[in-house]
């Protein structure tokens, strides 16, 4: 089967080329400077190279995405034919439960794939296979696409801070997305000691980017992510706000704090935030309030049982939440932003929402805070 490559190749093949096609060209017998080839940014030429836009920065309408099939591969740690199950207490202690309903998960992952195309996202399906496997064993949470994150002319892979049964799954989707999507991988993060997992990271407008400090992200995995970021972001100046997370769990329930950003803070509008403040820190409240953000705050029982932060924003002022979330729904839609109800049971049991479940690919350039 044709690949997105194998098609953009024989369209460069059929391509009838001229000197115009060269910008730096001086004419025959001028003396050819390589300055001009040196001055060239990566983002002038990557579209050039790949045939495609991509990029999710900021908060602009979204364009194009993925998304994972759903099948028992969620389950297969704990298949007989692998020792694992015979400790629960090392699974627990890494989050690693069953997925109790596979057949709701993937309902709900199809009326949200349905969603998205109404709205004119394109959708494109990652299919695992029967049996995939990483560094450590069977690969789980598979439907953790997002964990490939897509910024300016390409993927960042991150290195994991935990869950041994999760290291291989963002370089198969890496693979995965280099060969049927053409979308080359930028950065690699790398090095004993660093760890940023860079999917869970959110943009609240083109030069206004959301990080952390917890088990999932320290600073020498942020070094990394961030200079790449910078390289790529396309904007003058790039605000980088880093969330000081509390505790050690993925998400403790029991006091709504995370060390993913993406389940404390999500995009509303250009002025408008969900964010779980006491999972906040002092320094990221107040630069959201000096720069004249409106925080909307989830219901507390909302928050630790549906995941209520992790939602999709479709564009400034339209988002996807979970169905199940009605109170902090409501306050959200007293904001005067429009939702879009999806319910998302499945994945709230596994630890996931929209924002985990969706490799965004594209979106169009957004509004800026330096605009506003």
């Amino acid at each position: 089967m044709a690949t997105f490559f194998d098609d953009y190749q024989r369209h460069l093949h059929e391509r009838r080329w001229t000197w115009d096609d060269i910008p730096f060209y001086e004419g025959r017998g001028a003396r050819q400077s390589i300055a001009p080839l040196h001055d060239l940014d990566y983002l002038d030429v990557y579209e050039r190279v790949y045939g495609r836009k991509l990029g999710c920065n900021g908060i602009g309408k979204l364009r194009e995405v993925a998304l994972t099939r759903i099948t028992e591969v969620e389950n297969q740690v704990y298949d007989e034919r692998f020792p694992y199950a015979a400790d629960p207490a090392f699974l627990e202690a890494h989050g690693l439960g069953r997925v109790p309903d596979i057949d709701l998960c993937r309902r709900q992952q199809e009326e949200y794939a349905a969603v998205l195309e109404g709205e004119g996202v394109t959708v494109h399906w990652l299919d695992w296979g029967d049996a995939p496997m990483g560094a450590y064993g069977p690969l789980q949470a598979t439907w953790a696409a997002q964990e490939l994150l897509i910024i300016n002319g390409g993927a960042v892979v991150p290195k994991l801070g935990w869950h041994p049964f999760s290291f291989g799954r963002t370089e198969y989707m890496a693979h995965w997305a280099f060969w049927n999507l053409n979308i080359p991988t930028l950065l690699t993060i790398s090095g004993k000691g660093a760890v940023a997992e860079a999917g869970a990271t959110v943009w609240l407008a083109q030069d206004v980017y959301v990080v952390g400090l917890s088990a999932a992200y320290n600073q020498a995995g942020l070094d990394q992510l961030l200079d790449m970021v910078r390289l790529t972001a396309g904007v003058d100046h790039l605000e980088v706000l880093t969330i000081r997370c509390q505790g050690k769990l993925y998400f403790d329930r029991t006091t709504g704090a995370s060390a993913h950003v993406t389940n404390l803070i999500a995009p509303l509008d250009v002025d408008k935030v969900l964010a779980y403040k006491p999972g906040i820190d002092t320094a990221t409240l107040l630069w959201l309030e000096r720069n004249g953000y409106e925080m909307v705050e989830p219901v507390f029982a909302e928050h630790v049982r549906n995941d209520v932060c992790n939602l999709k924003i479709l564009e400034p002022g339209r988002v996807v939440m979970a169905a199940e979330a009605k109170g902090t729904i409501d306050r959200v839609r007293k904001a005067g932003v429009e939702v879009i109800e999806v319910p998302y049971s499945g994945f709230q049991h596994a630890g996931g929402g929209f924002h985990c479940t969706t490799m965004e690919i594209y979106r169009e350039p957004g509004p800026l805070l330096a605009d506003r």
